[in-house]
């Protein structure tokens, strides 16, 4: 077996080592949820005690979270509020501006534009 330095350098030096090992550890963060499923049964069974279980189950729900975070992870929102100030000297600018906002956010399908205001007069 090799040595965990070796390991890490294989996951840093080769792409499809490094993907290998991702797609283990999304393998066994499903694994550490299906036992959660098994601990949950024996608890109402009356085989497993449920403050033994309630122990292993968060333990068990942590390591899944940290193993692959994109599906049992905490879920992260965050909203960002931009204000723009423009000046611009013709109605022709002010369109070309208005049209290259819309542009940036019909490539952004997460963008989601706030009414645009027309620029104050100086």
């Amino acid at each position: 077996m090799p040595s965990k330095h070796t390991i890490m350098e294989w996951q840093r030096d080769r792409e499809d080592f490094a993907l290998a090992i991702e797609r283990a550890r999304e393998h066994r963060a499903d694994a550490h949820v299906e036992k959660i499923s098994d601990y949950a049964n024996q608890v109402v069974s009356g085989k497993l005690d449920p403050t033994a279980a309630r122990v292993a189950i968060d333990a068990l729900r942590w390591v899944a979270s940290k193993e692959n975070h994109r599906r049992y992870g905490d879920k992260i929102q965050s909203e960002v509020a931009v204000k723009i100030g423009i000046h611009t000297e013709s109605v022709t600018e002010t369109r070309q501006w208005i049209d290259q906002v819309l542009t940036v956010t019909e490539q952004h399908s997460n963008v989601i534009p706030l009414p645009l205001l027309p620029p104050k007069a100086p």
